[in-house]
């Protein structure tokens, strides 16, 4: 038996997908005196495809959102980053069965950590999100 698990935070414990649907509807709320009226899942499919599973660069993530809705009247892009970097941190959905997985691991006596290669403040936003905190305290 392992007596540590280290775990991927994108894609492995966070469900990019799921995320981004939940991060639609910031979009949509905050941005609504902005576009024309538009459903949460166009949104959800326009910000999928531009992301690129979050391989692509922000910028041109953004410039891409810029020309695939409708618009009305276009923000900056400085405010599509901004409320990238606010919202979608804060939609992060765990993944089906995560926690179970996780407590029944934990209950075992595995160590668990997460490790990954995104910024800490938007890494931790994510975490917590989750409620991974409750599931798995320092040890």
């Amino acid at each position: 038996m392992p007596q540590a698990i280290l775990f991927d935070l994108d894609e492995t414990l966070i469900d990019r997908t799921r995320s981004i649907v939940s991060y639609a509807a910031h979009f949509r709320r905050d941005f609504t005196d902005h576009l024309a009226p538009t459903a949460v899942s166009t949104i959800a499919t326009a910000i999928l495809t531009a992301d690129d599973r979050g391989y692509r660069p922000r910028e041109e993530l953004f410039g891409e959102l810029l020309q695939s809705l409708p618009w009305q009247t276009p923000p900056e892009v400085w405010r599509l980053h901004t409320h990238w970097e606010t919202w979608f941190p804060a939609s992060s959905v765990a993944r089906t069965g995560l926690k179970e997985t996780l407590t029944a691991l934990h209950a075992q006596g595995i160590r668990l950590g997460v490790v990954t290669t995104g910024w800490y403040g938007a890494s931790s936003l994510k975490l917590s999100s989750c409620r991974f905190a409750p599931i798995c305290p320092p040890s």
